[in-house]
């Protein structure tokens, strides 16, 4: 009976310890996978190349798209983006190749004429990876100017230089009209203007007939009365912010409007959103000129 009991208690005390050994391999190799992934995600195109993929090979501007999902994920043996947007009223749906960013599978709701088709074969982008630079450090000049509306003998260049951001090669180009000063980053391979920003260094406010008005008070960072007849008031600062951005106001989304001193200037203060683009806006709160502006996509 002793006999029978001691096996019992060893095997036992085995079902346990293989019990023990089945999870401690189950950690183990789950541990791995995540690192598998980690290693992979690390080593792939890039959230921001697989968006700009997808976007060209539908042939829609980033300006006028809104990416809701871009993910890294494993699908059929094989890493990829899943990349999700809307743009003129199509819906699309890209799953691009996270190594090399072709094109694996695309699909489109309330399709235009010539809108991608369901399951069409796979392409490889236009930009095979962003290593490749596709446009010429002066094709990115011609880009910015034509965006802020100006022509090479309006201003002097600063630089025009090749750079990463987050992965992706992009031309920072920077030049000056005036006291001026204009920032532009550009894709690389799509020539697409990824930012921009400008500023108005050293500008004087226009001078009133009210000179109490106007002059600055003693304490430069002294808040400023929004009440002040010689303003041109919050909503007109919006006006202006969105008339220069080429966006209806009605279609922007408002994170902030307010009445700000910057050194003894009283300037009024715009953010706002469209599109999934973030504008800000710096306006002189006497003349309505706009001093410094910039858009960024907000990823």
């Amino acid at each position: 009976m002793s006999k029978m009991k001691s096996l019992f208690e060893m095997s036992k005390k085995t079902v346990i310890t293989l019990a023990c050994l089945a999870a401690a391999v189950a950690v183990i190799g789950t541990g791995t996978a995540y690192a598998v992934r980690a290693a992979a995600e690390r080593n792939s195109i890039g959230k921001a190349t697989a968006e700009r993929f997808a976007l060209a090979d539908a042939g829609v501007d980033m300006s006028s798209a809104l990416v809701s999902k871009a993910e890294f994920g494993r699908e059929n043996g094989q890493y990829v983006y899943e990349v999700e947007f809307v743009a003129n009223g199509v819906e699309y749906d890209y799953t691009i190749n996270a190594a090399d960013g072709a094109v694996i599978a695309r699909d489109a709701d309330g399709q235009m004429p010539g809108a991608v088709q369901s399951n069409a074969p796979a392409v490889t982008p236009p930009a095979a990876t962003s290593s490749v630079t596709t446009i010429s450090a002066e094709r990115a000049k011609e880009i910015a100017l034509q965006h802020a509306s100006l022509s090479a003998a309006d201003v002097n260049f600063v630089h025009s230089e090749l750079d990463y951001d987050d992965g992706v090669q992009v031309y920072d180009v920077e030049f000056y009209k005036g006291n001026a000063e204009y920032d532009y980053e550009i894709d690389a391979a799509t020539g697409i203007v990824l930012s921009y920003d400008y500023d108005a260094e050293d500008h004087q406010p226009t001078a009133q007939p009210n000179d109490s008005a106007t002059t600055p008070p003693a304490d430069a960072q002294a808040p400023v009365d929004s009440n002040n007849a010689a303003y041109i008031g919050v909503d007109r600062a919006k006006n202006i912010a969105v008339s220069h951005a080429g966006v209806a106001l009605a279609d922007a989304a408002f994170q902030k409007a307010k009445l700000e001193n910057d050194d003894g200037r009283a300037e009024y203060e715009i953010e706002f959103f469209k599109d999934g683009i973030e504008y800000d806006y710096t306006i002189d709160a006497v003349s309505g000129t706009v001093l410094e502006y910039d858009a960024e996509r907000d990823d």
